[in-house]
């Protein structure tokens, strides 16, 4: 019973995003995102990651996205390969 809920809590401190996936990314009213940095360790990095708009750059185990997404326009982000982020860091104004 002990490993199973280490693998749950595990999940949920580093869910994966697989290949394919679609992340919705909608900043709140008022609020203008400019970049995100997805962390994606270990052997799972987050290879080929496309954006619904702006750009995506990668430098090691980081993908960066970097444009500009308001309230009513939101970001999809979609994994080329899976990914177990370990961080994910948004800049914005409001």
């Amino acid at each position: 019973m002990g490993e199973a809920a280490t693998a749950v809590a595990d999940y949920l401190t580093a869910p994966r995003w697989y290949k394919s996936h679609k992340i919705t990314i909608t900043p709140a009213a008022g609020v203008t995102i400019t970049q995100i940095t997805i962390n994606c360790g270990g052997s799972y990095n987050g290879q080929d990651i496309t954006a619904s708009t702006g750009s995506v750059s990668k430098s090691g185990s980081n993908s960066t996205w970097t444009g500009s997404i308001t309230s009513t326009s939101p970001l999809v982000l979609i994994m080329g390969s899976q990914c177990r982020p370990s961080s994910l860091d948004i800049t914005y104004t409001s």
